[in-house]
């Protein structure tokens, strides 16, 4: 072990490939995608009828979904747990 390099490539490197790029997943996703907005838009207009406020104005729908969509891509960059939004948890 004492003998071992730090950082190596493995002897064979002809196995190894380049990621490829592939439009079918992002497809697959896209109705989960489209169920998880149409939930945080129900989850807004419900949070705002009970607080009295009208949220989807003030701060507005398109920045409620801009601070899901960008906790969600955190919680993946940094290999956190799956973040969204759940109406079951705002009728707790």
């Amino acid at each position: 072990m004492s003998e071992a390099p730090w950082l190596a490539l493995p002897e064979n490197i002809r196995h190894l490939q380049l990621p490829a790029f592939a439009w079918q997943p992002f497809f697959l996703m896209m109705p989960v995608a489209m169920a998880s907005a149409i939930e945080h838009v129900g989850d807004i207009y419900t949070v705002g009828a009970v607080a009295g406020k009208d949220f989807a104005q003030e701060p507005g729908l398109h920045r409620t979904l801009l601070g899901d969509g960008l906790a969600c891509f955190m919680g993946a960059f940094i290999s956190g747990p799956p973040v969204t939004t759940y109406s079951e948890v705002t009728g707790a």
